[in-house]
């Protein structure tokens, strides 16, 4: 989750979200089949915390959210989004990297009564998918420049075949390296997972 603003009440946005997830995970465990997830469930969950969201976001607030279910049984993931940034995912049988096609849909807490859409991409032993927040693809150089998606998926592109910590570690020292010593102006996370059977 990706809450908007700083300080104090992006803190306050976070802990709510944290607490909606705990109040609604029933729902997700209520997916679980014995042949894989139910994918309704994820966009039923996501339905449920915006709704709540909405209830307590004021003044053009919101919260951007990205969840990942992985379907162990089917060797899938179900992606169920809310205006964050798409995951990119690294195929080690091609060697290829990409920006997930999957719906942005909207940020949580705007629309009270939004469906979500989700997604199902296959994985296999190898593969490494990337969530991020924006903080590091928007870091700005002295000269107002964005490093960028483009350079983001590069750099994942060019370390996809080392360890997710390296990975982590040389991005973030690739984005700072671009921004020419200019502070970060927003919060910077990074997840790197590889999937091993």
């Amino acid at each position: 989750a990706d809450a908007s603003g700083h300080g104090v009440g992006a803190a306050l946005m976070s802990g709510m979200m944290k607490l909606n997830v705990e109040r609604f995970k029933y729902v997700l465990e209520h997916g679980a089949e014995n042949d894989g997830f139910n994918d309704d469930v994820l966009g039923k969950f996501l339905h449920q915390i915006n709704r709540a969201m909405y209830e307590v976001l004021v003044g053009g607030r919101f919260v951007s959210f990205l969840l990942l279910v992985i379907d162990e049984a089917n060797h899938q993931i179900i992606i169920g989004n809310a205006g964050h940034n798409p995951p990119m995912m690294w195929k080690g049988k091609d060697r290829h990297a990409e920006e997930l096609d999957i719906s942005a849909n909207i940020v949580l807490g705007v629309i009270p009564d939004m469906e979500f859409q989700t997604k199902r991409i296959s994985f296999a032993a190898g593969d490494r998918i990337m969530i991020y927040t924006d903080g590091i693809s928007e870091r700005m150089n002295p000269a107002e420049k964005e490093w960028g998606i483009h350079n983001l998926l590069h750099t994942f592109r060019v370390y996809a075949h080392s360890v997710p910590s390296a990975i982590s570690r040389q991005i973030m020292l690739e984005s700072k390296t671009f921004s020419g010593g200019r502070e970060a102006e927003d919060d910077q996370a990074l997840l790197i997972m590889e999937f091993m059977k």
